[in-house]
């Protein structure tokens, strides 16, 4: 135990002034000191014998090595009391005196007897020594007093330190302990109730370490364990070997501490040694209904536990183990609320709450994520030939099969019968459709193994859609996923579809189904946009491209709420109208021939008409018709010059042409965006509106500006 109490010299100065203890009294002493030379050891003698003749204080220092120890060390402050140095370092050897006896056990009353003894013997000595000069034995008596009375003082102080701190220690430990009852009767998650655990031992015991490891009654182990405060070292190379210490603890229900003492039977590892510990106290965490584990407090200051520590820990691990039991139970709760019983993935409530969640994740920081619905082929039949029991086998071992294949981001989940859905992070179709077409292989190329041991072989189709492109709310998301899964069935089974490759063959077949859907939802433009522009590699990031072009450029231009909103309706659906282009000719290599311009020329013309029974969208449509006319008169579809092309569509004329030059098409390759920036600039007052061009080549130069800034 370290000396807490400390005296600062000003306030040692303040208790000698208190007892007028000043330089008179110095000097009296030190001339006694000449006159008591070699007497120490008759005063310690004396004082030992006096203490020593009580029952109670006979049991206190009962060694003789002790007894002597302390002889000596009175012996030195005897010799001290009168020597005449009364500094900062008197002080503190008085401190470490009454400390000493403190610890020995000798309450202050022996402590005041064993005083009461010195004088006792001293005073008659100095009334001997001095003579018949009065005067300067009283003169005398007072200064031995006045030092006697500082010392006593300093004494007792200790133990009212000692006093204070074990109250301090007592608190902390209460305080430890109400942290572990909070945590029994609160709803906490079972981690948050391991750390709380682990910190409130820490403190509890003055430890460095905790570690909280977990049996498993299936496999006779310990399986699972926590730490804080180790090393990774330590916690990579630890290991809970059968019929070792934490067994020992485990099965006796009692603790054990280990050390390097040679009374010890559990000796320190030297991973423990390494890792500075120098004893640790294992405890049963035993609940009102079974045992859980151990609880491990690793001590770096000493290499044991006092009989008052091991009852208030074995207490702590009591409350702890009932903290874990609740939370145990709490953590079983919630995966039931959540968990599908048979497979163990996510039920369709979690799911609802996943699919919610990663919609406003994504919505927030502008990211794409995919959902994956899967259906077993034939499912119907398994249980018709093989019973129940078989088609529960097949839905287990197919789960199985998708918590392998997804990511650890992914959410997966079965959705109801014989369909399961993912919900995957981060990944646009195309790269969804790479991961439903693993699963779809993976799936295939696996025996299913029945109750009876016989092996059937099962396929899955699975169905993709893909936010925003696809749709912009959970609920669609699902319901398109749903369509492309049906068309996937449709085709023959065993197979991936993207609901864009869906609602292309869609809207082929029946274009009228775009006012439909328009009209239904304005939102829906996106998943008409993407379904659209499936038609051509080249097609499928220019809308997006457009839109982002188109919205930079537009509050560049101070346009108003409504005008961007116009601008990005055009944007998205500006090439609508290449759905009624043959694909031949969308793809073609080779030069157009002046037949097949003429027919690309119309695609204005054509998403014009197919928006022309959605009233929402009427003020889009002069903007979609006229975004390929020129300010000099040589565009397309109308000829229009000047003021006469709609401000909105000389804006997307210019964002439209700078996208189309920095893409690959079939016919070259993607231009350099300076290349792309200088046409744009030769264009101004012959295909572009001067000032508008202006600002874009600015805009991008000063975005450019931006990435040299980051790249810096």
């Amino acid at each position: 135990m370290p000396d807490t109490l400390h005296l600062s010299p000003a306030e040692a100065a303040q208790r000698k002034a208190f007892l007028e203890f000043g330089e008179k009294d110095v000097v009296r002493l030190k001339d006694l000191h000449a006159l008591l030379a070699g007497q120490a050891s008759f005063f310690v003698e004396a004082f030992y014998a006096h203490l020593l003749a009580f029952e109670e204080t006979q049991r206190l220092i009962q060694d003789g090595a002790k007894l002597e120890g302390l002889k000596k060390a009175q012996a030195a402050y005897f010799d001290q009391l009168t020597a005449g140095e009364y500094g900062d370092a008197y002080i503190q050897n008085r401190i470490r005196v009454g400390i000493a006896h403190r610890r020995v056990g000798l309450d202050p009353k022996w402590y005041l007897g064993a005083y009461n003894k010195y004088l006792a013997l001293l005073l008659p000595k100095v009334g001997s020594l001095l003579g018949e000069d009065a005067g300067k034995t009283l003169e005398t008596t007072l200064a031995l007093l006045r030092i006697i009375f500082l010392d006593m003082g300093i004494a007792i102080d200790t133990y009212i330190d000692a006093d204070r701190q074990a109250i301090r220690n007592k608190t902390e430990q209460l305080e430890a302990l109400n942290q572990v009852a909070i945590a029994i009767s609160s709803s906490l998650g079972l981690q948050e109730v391991l750390d709380r655990i682990m910190r409130s031992g820490i403190a509890l015991s003055v430890s460095k370490a905790a570690c909280i490891a977990f049996y498993s009654e299936e496999s006779q182990r310990f399986e699972e364990w926590h730490t804080q405060g180790l090393s990774a070292h330590f916690i990579k190379n630890m290991s809970f070997s059968p019929g070792g210490l934490a067994d020992e603890t485990f099965t006796s229900e009692s603790h054990v501490v280990s050390n390097d003492r040679p009374e010890t039977r559990h000796k320190l590892s030297k991973l423990a040694r390494d890792e500075g510990i120098l004893g640790f106290i294992c405890l049963p965490l035993i609940s009102h209904t079974r045992r859980l584990g151990v609880l491990y407090l690793y001590r770096h200051d000493r290499d044991t536990f006092l009989p008052e520590e091991v009852n208030l820990l074995t207490t702590f691990a009591h409350l702890a183990a009932g903290a874990l039991e609740n939370a145990r139970l709490h953590a079983q709760t919630l995966s039931l609320a959540t968990t599908d019983t048979l497979t163990s993935l996510l039920n369709r409530r979690a799911l609802d709450e996943r699919l919610h969640g990663e919609m406003q994740r994504s919505r927030r920081y502008g990211k794409s994520f995919s959902i994956l619905m899967l259906d077993i082929d034939h499912f119907k039949k398994v249980n018709d030939s093989y019973g129940h029991p078989a088609g529960d086998a097949v839905l287990k071992q197919l789960a199985a099969i998708l918590k392998k294949q997804a990511r650890d981001v992914d959410s997966v989940a079965r959705y109801g019968g014989e369909e399961f859905v993912i919900v995957a992070p981060e990944l646009d179709g195309s790269s969804a459709q790479l991961v439903g077409e693993r699963i779809r292989k993976a799936v295939a190329g696996t025996a299913f193994i029945l109750p009876d041991g016989r092996e059937i072989g099962v396929t899955v189709s699975i169905g993709i859609a893909c936010f925003p492109r696809c749709a912009d709310s959970a609920e669609a998301m699902i319901e398109r996923a749903d369509q492309a899964l049906y068309l996937a069935k449709r085709e023959g089974r065993n197979r991936v579809y993207l609901y864009r490759e869906l609602l292309h063959a869609e809207l082929e077949k029946s274009p009228g189904r775009i006012a439909e859907l328009l009209n239904q939802d304005i939102e829906n433009a996106k998943a008409i946009a993407t379904a659209v522009n499936v038609k051509t590699a080249y097609l499928r990031d220019h809308a997006d491209r457009v839109e982002a072009f188109a919205m930079k450029l537009g509050r560049r231009l101070h346009l108003a709420k409504a005008e961007l909103k116009l601008l990005r309706h055009a944007s998205i659906l500006h090439d609508l109208g290449y759905l009624s282009v043959p694909v031949s000719i969308v793809n073609k290599r080779e030069p157009f021939t002046p037949q097949e311009w003429d027919i690309i020329k119309q695609h204005p013309v054509a998403a014009s008409e197919m928006l022309k029974e959605v009233p929402a969208l009427q003020d889009a449509m002069p903007l979609i018709r006229h975004h390929h006319e020129w300010v000099d008169g040589n565009g397309y579809p109308d000829g229009l010059k000047g003021e006469a092309i709609p401000y909105l569509a000389r804006i997307l004329s210019v964002v439209d042409a700078y996208s189309a030059m920095t893409s690959d098409r079939p016919q070259r390759r993607a231009m350099k965006p300076y290349e792309a920036r200088a046409l744009i600039a030769a264009g101004a007052g012959k295909q572009f509106d001067a000032h508008i061009v202006a600002e874009f080549i600015r805009m991008l130069e000063g975005a450019q500006a931006d990435s040299f800034k980051g790249d810096a």
